[in-house]
Parts: C-alpha cells; structure tokens; sequence
C-alpha cells in the first residue's frame, strides 16, 4: 500500500538536497570539457577549393568587379542553389553542399588553404597574387566535390554578368581596356566584369572532412543554468522516488487507518530535538508537554476503542435501512481506578514508545499520583534464571515494594520484572498477580514490553492490564506492521483505549516561538542543549535554578536511558 504523499512537507524537510544537488550540478557543467563544435554526420565527406577574384594588377586583367562584390555574390542562395543543380544534386544546397561559401584570403591570415594558390600553364608556374576569393565545396567524392567547386565558380561569374549587364543597361559606364579571354589553367573568365578563376578545383587537392556545426553548450551561461536545472530536477526525483518507496505513516489519519483504532492523542515533535528530554519535566510549557497532559485525559475519562471499520460505518446493508452499523455502547466515564495498569506498546523499536512511558509517568507524578513503571525487557526470550532469585508463591505488596527503584522524579518507581518470574513464558501466569500487587501501592501502573511484532512479551500481558495504548512514531512505524498488529490486538480482544501518534512536525512559526521562549529563558543554547542561566543574575537564585534543572536531566536520563 503506497502512503498518500504530502509534496509540499517533502520539499519543506529537504529543500537542502534540491540546493545542494543543483549547485553541484552547475559545477559539473562548467568543469566538464567541451569542444568548440560539434561533427555532424554526413555524406559530405571531401572538400575542395577554387581561387577566384578580380586582380588588379596580375598581368593577366584589369577588372571592374570588387573582390568585397564577388565575396558577397558568393554567398548568395541562387548562386548556391545554380551549382548544385549544375552538378545533378537536389535539395537545399546549405545541406547538400554545407561547406560552399566564399572567404577572402589574406597572406597574413592562417587559412586551411594555400593564400596564393599556384596556377600551372604547361611547365611555367606562378603565384596568384594576393588578396583574392577563395570559394570551397563539399561532396561524397574528390571529383564530386571538385566538380561542385568548379560550378560554383563558373555560376558566380554568370550572376556577375548579369549584374553588370544590368547595371551597364542604366548607368553608362567606360569600356573596360580590352576584352578578357580565358587565361591558362583559367578555364572560366568573365568578359567585361574582369572576375577570373585564377585556379580551378581539382580531385587531386580535396580533402576529408567532418563539418562543423556550432554548439551553444560551449557558452558559461548555458551549461551554468543546465547544471542547475539538471542538479534541481535529479534533486527532486530523488524526493519523489523516496516519498513513493516510503511505507512510513506520517499523518495521524493513517494510523487511524492502518491500526483501525482512534487517535486518542497526536503528540507533536520535540523542538529543539533531543533523544534524552522528557517534555513535561524539561520543557513544561512546550505543545509535546501539553500534549502529554491531555493523553492523560484521554486514559481517564476517554471510552475503550471499537474497530475504526465499524465505527466508521463499514455495513452499507445496515445503512441502507437506517440502522446504526456501529455496535459500541454507550459512553459511560471509567469507575475510578478501573484503568491503573496501562500495557504501552508499539510495532518495532520505535524510540517514542519510551518516550511516551516517560512523559506519561511524569504527568501522573506532577499530579501527585504514585506510578510504577514496569519493563520487561530483562526477561531476555529463551533465558531461564535460577530459581533461588525468584519470588515463588503468592506475589504480595510487600514484595513488589521492597523490588522498587527510584526513577528520579518524585512519586515515580521503576520495577524489574526479573525478580518475579524464572523466564518470560511465565508473563502468562504471573504478570497479573504482580500487577494487582502493584496496583495495591500505586495509583498507576505502566508497563512497556519489546517490540510487540517481534516478541511475544505485550501479547502475554494484554489480559493482565487495565488498558492498552498503541505507539505509531512519524516516519518510522510503517503501515505494514500497524495493519498486523491492529489485527493481533483485535483477535486476542485486547482492551485497546487507541493510537498514540507521536513526532508531528511542528510549524515554522511554533519552532520560532519555542526558540524565542527557550532562549530567553536561557536553558537552551544553540543546538538544544540544557543550559546554566545567565550567572549575571543574582547568583542565589542562578544557582538554585541550575540545581533545578540537573535534577530534571538526571531524572529524564533513568526515566528514558538513550
């Protein structure tokens, strides 16, 4: 059974994860290496290049055409476009011929091509002067790609054509000096613009590639807010995960549930924590100890526990006919003294189990009430004492009052079970013959055995008590174990009076309330620790307050040993 999650208190307990993972998470990011680019995976696997331009002075030409115009044309869509169709490619020529755009070329500047590419005529050579276009091109083959580069040139120099003719058919412009014809190794030349191709693509110099693509995880504020959300999202799944995989019971609803016994008291948590505070004696005028106070009550005056299945209406037969479902009977107040002995018990170890002992001993000492407070935890299961150290026969008050330890507080004992019985088989036979003697002596007799899912101790004695109270402690009882106890309680007939939900969180303003209230009374400092007063008082009455309170501590540590 998957516990109803309560998001907003999940993130409220661990907003320090989803902080911590989400920094961690930046830094990460902005360690992690990263390269400038990315390859991207295509069939353009060659790249070649052609040198173009108009040069001024290079003997060859003298042009009308800028080189800053011919870069421009060059990267130019119709142009692009025009050479790829040229060659027999389809489709978007960015994608099929991603590497095809111009580049001006400067001796000074490194380029992954030569700046003054060699232009052979039979067995002379010379070098193309500075300053001219370089244009590249990509395909799945040398030639391929050779082939595209050289389309490309020739396509720019028919678009420069064109603009010139244009442009001419307007605007009256001088003849240039002479007509251009293809220089050698140029086999493409322009006839008035003096664009020329000073060296062609050829199969022999392309080269393999991967093409480029930009990356922007490369920018400190892209991977600084990744890490982040990455961090914050894993921090919270975390949460998730741990919420939905957590059986616990964290509302006292669900122990109403699971147990299928009231509430009778909901005891919120101890604030500043400490393992070793007994509320009612350490922190008086704290919720927890008024919340013990009122558990008393509930002992009192409160009537035994009906099935929560029938109490809530479970026959819908009965219903439908206007006939009460539920069988209880009516409420009538105790008799005094018809519940002196009280069985406390839980599923597990649950800690709050002898916390609850401790406080609700302390409310019937304060009250002036004399209360024993029995634990069978020494009759260890399978141990078997000499019977010469055990009380034989008739257990009488005498006995039991002779056995009694001071716990510490005033009007409070602590009684061993040891003395009483050779093993823990006999809690069957002989724990309600101690407890009627106990009963004799005392106003309140409280009893806390073991585990009750692991030892059979609580259900020995659940016919030898007056009362039963069921501990459920905020995230550690789970629901698995409150269901099979509830039904052990329930088919042995136990005379359970309810649950006692112990541990709910308090509220952000309750905390700094207490804190405030604590602080000022100078018992508490930073951390929760009992604390001397402020000496600067005057001293007798410093004094007489610390004598005060290592009582109270000395008295909480033999109630409830941690």
């Amino acid at each position: 059974m998957i516990e109803p999650i309560n998001f907003v208190g999940a993130f409220r307990q661990r907003w320090r994860l989803v902080v911590v993972l989400a920094v961690i998470g930046a830094v990460v990011a902005l360690l992690l290496p990263t390269s400038s680019s990315k390859a991207l995976k295509t069939n353009l696997k060659w790249e070649t290049f052609a040198t173009v331009g108009a040069p001024a002075s290079s003997g060859i030409i003298q042009g009308t055409v800028s080189n800053a115009q011919i870069l421009f044309y060059a990267n130019t869509f119709p142009v692009k476009l025009a050479a790829v169709n040229d060659v027999g490619m389809k489709g978007n020529p960015f994608v099929y011929a991603g590497g095809m755009f111009g580049s001006a070329v400067s001796p000074n500047l490194k380029s992954p091509y030569p700046t003054g590419p060699t232009a052979t005529s039979g067995s002379t050579s010379k070098k193309a002067s500075a300053g001219l276009i370089t244009l590249y091109a990509s395909g799945p083959t040398p030639t391929l790609a050779a082939a595209l580069c050289n389309a490309f040139a020739k396509e720019l120099g028919n678009t420069l054509e064109e603009v010139a003719a244009a442009h001419s058919a307007t605007v009256p412009t001088p003849k240039a000096g002479g007509s251009s014809t293809a220089s050698d190794g140029s086999p493409f030349a322009a006839t008035s613009t003096g664009y020329q191709v000073v060296f062609p693509g050829t199969p022999q110099l392309a080269r393999r590639i991967n093409k480029p693509l930009s990356s922007t995880t490369d920018s400190h504020k892209f991977r600084l807010l990744a890490g982040l959300l990455f961090g914050a999202l894993l921090a919270v799944v975390i949460i998730l995960v741990r919420e939905l995989l957590n059986r616990t019971i964290r509302r006292a609803s669900r122990a109403e549930v699971h147990f299928k016994f009231p509430v009778v008291s909901e005891i919120p948590e101890t604030f500043p924590p400490d393992s070793s505070v007994v509320d009612v004696v350490d922190r008086p005028t704290s919720p927890a100890a008024e919340s013990y106070r009122k558990l008393r009550m509930s002992v009192l005056f409160e009537s035994m526990a009906a099935e929560a299945s029938g109490a809530s209406g479970g026959d819908q037969f009965a219903e439908m006919f206007g006939v009460a479902s539920n069988q209880r009977e009516t409420y009538s107040v105790p008799e005094p003294g018809s519940r002196n002995v009280l069985l406390v018990v839980s599923t597990i170890d649950e800690s709050a189990r002898t916390k609850v002992v401790a406080n609700l001993a302390a409310t019937y000492a304060e009250a002036a009430d004399r209360v024993i407070v029995v634990s069978t935890g020494e009759l260890e299961v399978g141990t078997t004492f000499p019977a010469d150290d055990i009380v034989t026969g008739e257990v009488t008050p005498a006995d039991v009052e002779s056995r009694l330890t001071p716990a510490g507080p005033e009007n409070v004992w602590m009684l061993s079970m040891r003395p009483f019985m050779r093993n823990s088989g006999q809690l069957v036979s002989r724990s309600k013959e101690v407890f009627d003697a106990a009963r004799s002596i005392a106003d309140v007799v409280i009893v806390e055995p073991p585990a009750f899912l692991r030892f059979h101790h609580g259900e020995a004695m659940v016919h030898s008590v007056d009362a039963v109270l069921i501990v459920a402690e905020y995230g550690v009882t789970e629901a698995g174990d409150a269901i099979d106890m509830g039904d052990v309680l329930r088919r042995l007939g136990a005379p359970v009076l309810g649950t006692v939900f112990v541990g709910t969180e308090l509220s952000a303003s309750q905390r700094k309330i207490l804190e405030a209230g604590m602080a000022a009374s100078g018992r508490v400092r930073a951390g929760g620790d009992v604390g001397e007063l402020d000496m600067s008082e005057d001293d007798e009455l410093a004094q007489t307050e610390k004598a005060k309170d290592k009582v109270a501590v000395d008295s909480a540590a033999e109630l409830h040993p941690s």
